[in-house]
């Protein structure tokens, strides 16, 4: 493939260097849930079916105040099988404003893109 972007860089008059310069970094779907919610083994579905809809995404599981042992035997259970990651001091729920749960926090560089919060399920 990258011989394929070099050829046409050339046919273009590009320079190649235009060609080989790396693509821009991808965004992050954090994906914040915890074992102690109870709504969010119901909203999983919902959570499955936005991430469905953005396969441009790097999906990162994140157990809410929970160690990431805690978090991948969670994921386990609901079937969630991106990385997960523990934030047992909440540090990077506070650092992207988390305050409820299952929440999808979309990343890149640092700065959030959007937010999706599944409907509660009653």
């Amino acid at each position: 493939m990258r011989g394929a972007l070099l050829l046409a860089a050339v046919f273009l008059g590009l320079p190649a260097a235009a060609a080989q310069a790396a693509p821009p970094p991808r965004a992050t779907a954090y994906v914040f849930f915890s074992s102690m919610c109870t709504g969010c083994r119901a909203e999983m579905p919902a959570v499955y079916a936005w991430l469905g809809r953005h396969p441009q995404l790097r999906e990162i599981g994140v157990g809410y105040r929970e160690t990431a042992a805690q978090g991948r035997k969670f994921a386990a259970e609901v079937g969630f099988g991106a990385p997960v990651i523990g934030d047992p001091a909440a540090e990077l729920g506070r650092r992207y404003a988390v305050h409820e749960l299952v929440q999808i926090v979309v990343v890149r560089d640092g700065r959030v893109l959007m937010r999706y919060q599944p409907p509660a399920k009653s």
